[in-house]
């Protein structure tokens, strides 16, 4: 499995939880609240074939939500691990979370587990349309 620490700065991750820095390990300096906007992290998930994506961290109404968003605009499966979040308070971890369980992503700890080993939940047809009208605009 791919890991990707997203941080404002290289001092930023807390030491329990530091990548081993083995080939599978990533850490990607952003310098906005969504780390796509400002970082090469479409360009790390692109080149390892990453579809989907699980998502932990802090801010949850913040800079996870800002980068999820992206995530679901550029065509990834966005998906948030609740009880692997937190927010700037209880009541906006839990307005983000609604937000998302919406369009019917968010998964907790538990169901991640029972969920291995993960199948690819975005359609292949659906990417596959995506790429094209990526690369060829003319496509429309």
């Amino acid at each position: 499995m791919l890991v990707v620490y997203t941080t404002l700065g290289p001092d930023d991750i807390v030491p329990a939880i530091a990548p081993a820095h083995d080939k599978n390990e990533f850490v990607v300096t952003k310098f906005s609240s969504g780390a796509f906007a400002t970082s090469p992290l479409d360009n790390v998930l692109r080149e390892h074939g990453i579809a989907t994506v699980f998502f932990v961290g802090t801010a949850t109404d913040g800079c996870v939500d800002a980068t999820m968003s992206v995530a679901y605009d550029l065509g990834y499966q966005p998906m948030p691990i609740d009880d692997a979040c937190c927010g700037h308070s209880p009541e906006l971890h839990e307005a983000a979370v609604k937000t998302w369980t919406m369009k019917g992503f968010v998964r907790n700890t538990e169901q991640v587990v029972a969920d291995y080993p993960w199948q690819p939940w975005v359609e292949p047809n659906v990417r596959n349309h995506y790429e094209l009208t990526r690369i060829d605009p003319s496509y429309w």
